[in-house]
């Protein structure tokens, strides 16, 4: 996720001095103050999308578990029953047989691939390179959601102050418009002087209830953002050190910051080298494979039989010789068969075999070189998806440099106006007190000296937004 820094200003994203007291702002109840870390920490915890990615990173592992698992040996097993019907070969005897009978089957099947183009290897690399892109994700989404996090609490920020600034106000309006009217009551003004300063009273008040209300808006936002209930307060730090000076680091130095810390390149880098392996493994498929597989198995059948032994059986003949009968006796061993039982043909039907498997690809109809060269496409693809990356984060790089810059020159201006409305409203005042000018001149300098306020506020909070982008893209990481 890309952060546009200036949408965030257009859109009311501005800041105050550090310096302003917070008394005036101290609610009324106790609330618990988050620092920025806490906050980060909590949107981290929270945040769907790396949740999300968190789930894509396991995917990513089970595949890579899968592919080395390819490299052993698979087993099977399976058992089939059937009831045959009519002349049918009797598997346990493998005579033909008229009667209906029962068979059962039993069989254990085993296969290990020895070559198929240096799939199996390829497969596995390319896992790795795809955990370790998913793994860069996760971290770019982070340090994306870090820096919005800050953005939004910047904005907190600036409405707690600008609501210290707004209750300051009402309070000087008030003691401006007791003075005046102390002073209409000795006679020493004319009552109409103090209209004016009704009227501005009235217009800080208005000013007072829409702070009070951005405030409360602007931590809905961060709360929203964090994706959590709990009501807290912003801490304001006692100083901001910032270490780049946007007029001193060069352009270059940054970019190469950038493509360093930016996981988003690193992603990138990976896919590439993905995608590459993915062009090996289509290439593998025009290759020979070889296995090596066994097999056991057994069967029993309801008409099978067994050998249990033999007896004598005597058989009285007659013979004639020129035809005169003669009688003797045969002896002779005849088998006594009987039927099987089911552990005897499951134990003496045993076979087994090994042997080995070479697939030779001639002819698949165009499939293997389709295969080949959509993975080619694809590596292209993410090639340009890695340049069009890199070439979005100089652009972004380049505006954030020139817009340190010049939120640097803006801030030097502003501090030279507000010094000057500031005198200009000091000498207004003194003026005042001497009754040499009226209610109105002092309220005009006074709004004079609000706006410069604002904007040296506006401009010293923008200088440190965008110089604290710089460096994020340094490897610097967010910090107040």
């Amino acid at each position: 996720m890309k952060i546009n820094v200036s949408e965030f200003l257009k859109g009311g994203f501005t800041f105050t001095l550090l310096s302003l007291q917070l008394a005036f702002v101290t609610p009324g109840y106790s609330q618990e103050v988050w620092p920025l870390r806490k906050c980060i920490e909590t949107a981290l915890n929270n945040n769907l999308t790396i949740k999300s990615s968190k789930l894509n990173l396991e995917s990513a592992g089970i595949d890579a578990t899968q592919a080395r698992h390819a490299r052993y040996p698979n087993l099977s097993a399976s058992s089939s029953v059937f009831w045959n019907f009519g002349r049918t070969i009797d598997p346990t005897s493998n005579t033909f047989t008229t009667e209906t009978f029962f068979n059962n089957r039993w069989g254990l099947n085993t296969g290990v691939t020895l070559f198929n183009g240096f799939a199996i290897k390829n497969s596995i690399l390319q896992t790795k390179e795809n955990i370790n892109a998913a793994k860069e994700d996760i971290e770019q989404t982070r340090n994306d959601i870090a820096l919005n996090v800050s953005s939004f609490y910047l904005n907190a920020l600036f409405a707690k102050e600008n609501l210290a600034i707004a209750k300051s106000n009402l309070e000087l309006t008030r003691a401006s418009l007791n003075q005046i009217q102390t002073l209409v009551r000795s006679g020493a003004r004319a009552p109409n002087e103090a209209l004016d300063i009704e009227a501005q009273f009235a217009t800080d008040e208005q000013a007072l209830l829409i702070a009070e209300n951005n405030f409360t808006v602007s931590k809905m936002q961060l709360r929203q953002l964090m994706l959590t209930d709990q009501d807290f307060d912003v801490e304001l730090p006692g100083s901001i050190a910032l270490s780049t000076d946007p007029d001193i680091i060069i352009f270059e130095e940054l970019y190469e910051g950038a493509l360093s810390t930016q996981r988003a390149v690193a992603a990138g880098e990976y896919r590439v080298r993905s995608a590459d392996l993915g062009v090996k493994i289509a290439k593998g498929q025009r290759l020979p494979s070889l296995t090596v597989g066994g097999s056991l198995g057994t069967n029993y059948s309801n008409q099978g039989i067994r050998f249990a032994g033999s007896e004598k059986v005597t058989t009285p003949l007659t013979a004639y010789l020129a035809g005169v009968p003669y009688n003797f006796l045969i002896e002779q061993e005849t088998p006594l068969i009987e039927r099987a039982g089911y552990a005897y043909q499951v134990d003496n039907n045993l076979s087994y075999g090994i042997g080995m498997s070479l697939s030779i690809p001639i002819l698949n109809n165009y499939a293997n070189t389709a295969n080949i060269e959509k993975a080619k496409i694809f590596s292209e693809t993410t090639r340009i998806n890695l340049e069009t990356t890199k070439q979005n984060l100089k652009i972004t790089v380049q505006q954030a440099h020139a817009d340190a810059k010049a939120a640097k020159l803006k801030l030097q201006a502003a501090e030279k106006t507000f010094t000057a409305q500031q005198a200009a409203y000091d000498n207004a005042g003194k003026r005042f007190s001497l009754g040499s000018i009226s209610s109105l001149d002092l309220s005009n300098a006074r709004t004079r000296l609000d706006n410069a306020r604002n904007n040296l506020l506006i401009s010293k909070y923008d200088h440190i937004f965008r110089v604290k982008i710089l460096d994020y893209y340094l490897g610097k990481g967010i910090s107040l």
